[in-house]
């Protein structure tokens, strides 16, 4: 699958790693060319090999404003934490490197009816104004992606994997009634001006089931 890459911006040391993605050359103010990568080095294994500093060239991914992105890559798995494994024109590269993230884990959530409970699941991309592939929940609140004619369970592990293609049939979601929005609203997770006024948009029910799906719907502009 496709999924966006983002690199952190200079802030706050982690451990001993680089404070912020170490960039190599990019030219962000040519928002018209595609053709000019960002150059980037990140710790990572290559290939299964040791761990190492790789220079990696990205596409630019900044030169459209409606994605807000900072690049993507070919993917094929990616764990809890955002750090993925890519595929390169040498091989498979899983990142060690906390300085950069593979897809978002903030955009797709799973709320437990009962408890309250929320799960929070992997996306390719930051919102789903923007998916490239079909989304799945089940009625137990797994989440499923449909890409092409290929079903595949992406939260399961280190790598994605090939499961049924009925489970990418999914279950019906229905716009979230008023009194699940409210309820969600008391738990005082969604204190963001914008949630807060538009919580309704973002909440869906499962139909035969007491989860809820927290969807980030809004476009980047």
């Amino acid at each position: 699958m496709l999924f966006d890459i983002y690199f952190k911006t200079p802030g706050t040391t982690i451990d001993d790693r680089p404070p912020y993605t170490v960039i190599i050359s990019e030219d962000p103010d040519r928002y018209d060319k595609f053709d000019i990568p960002i150059v980037a080095e990140v710790r990572g294994r290559l290939n299964g090999g040791s761990e190492v500093v790789h220079r990696v060239a990205f596409p630019d991914g900044r030169g459209s404003e409606m994605v807000c992105q900072d690049t993507w890559a070919a993917t094929v798995g990616v764990d809890s934490d955002g750090q993925g494994i890519i595929l390169t024109d040498q091989g498979e590269l899983k990142f060690t490197d906390t300085t950069i993230r593979v897809g978002i884990r903030s955009s797709l959530k799973i709320i437990d009816g009962t408890s309250l409970e929320e799960f929070e699941h992997a996306t390719p991309e930051w919102q789903s104004h923007f998916f490239r592939d079909k989304l799945a929940v089940s009625r137990d609140g797994r989440t499923y992606w449909r890409q092409t004619n290929i079903c595949l369970d992406i939260d399961s592990g280190a790598r994605f994997k090939q499961v049924s293609d009925k489970l990418c049939d999914g279950a019906q979601l229905h716009p979230a009634r008023s009194e699940t929005v409210e309820k969600v609203r008391r738990t005082g997770r969604y204190i963001d001006d914008h949630e807060a006024e538009y919580l309704w948009h973002y909440l869906w029910e499962i139909e035969g089931s007491n989860h809820i799906v927290y969807l980030y719907p809004i476009a980047c502009t």
